[in-house]
């Protein structure tokens, strides 16, 4: 097998994760989508797709070619395939913040959710505990007996 064949069976696999993505989108960003499903796609592409198969690209095809009298069609693609790299970064580290921030916020309402529940827990026992009888008035209005 061919540099040329290994770096395409790469970019055939990252390219059918991208269109897992493209497909799970809408789930992503109505945050219907698992956090974690989420976390190990961005883990994908930062490690395989990044490092490994961006990183082998820049740092040995694209520099071997460069040093290569060519055309300046192939030189505007060569500068079209780094600016996609660049763009993908982007979006990826656009995607990491956003789930972080959704990570966060499921952390903290079930914080408070748990907070919630003690509350109540604690409030019901002063209730059935309570050797007098307990009444909420609200709004002239008597709301809790």
């Amino acid at each position: 097998m061919s540099p040329l064949d290994l770096l395409m069976q790469e970019h055939n696999l990252i390219a059918k994760l991208v269109t897992i993505v493209k497909n799970k989108l809408p789930e992503i960003k109505d945050r219907k989508a698992n956090p974690c499903f989420v976390q190990t796609l961005i883990d994908f592409f930062v490690t395989y797709g990044d490092k490994t198969h961006h990183g082998k690209e820049e740092d040995i095809l694209f520099r071997e070619v460069g040093q290569k009298d060519l055309s300046e069609e192939l030189r505007n693609t060569l500068a079209e395939l780094l600016e996609e790299h660049i763009e993908a970064r982007e979006k990826l580290k656009k995607l990491e913040e956003a789930n972080t921030a959704y990570m966060k916020e499921i952390v903290e309402r079930k914080r408070t959710e748990e907070a919630l529940i003690e509350s109540e827990e604690k409030y019901r026992l002063v209730v059935e505990n309570a050797n007098d009888a307990v009444a909420v008035a609200q709004d002239g209005m008597i709301r809790f007996v």
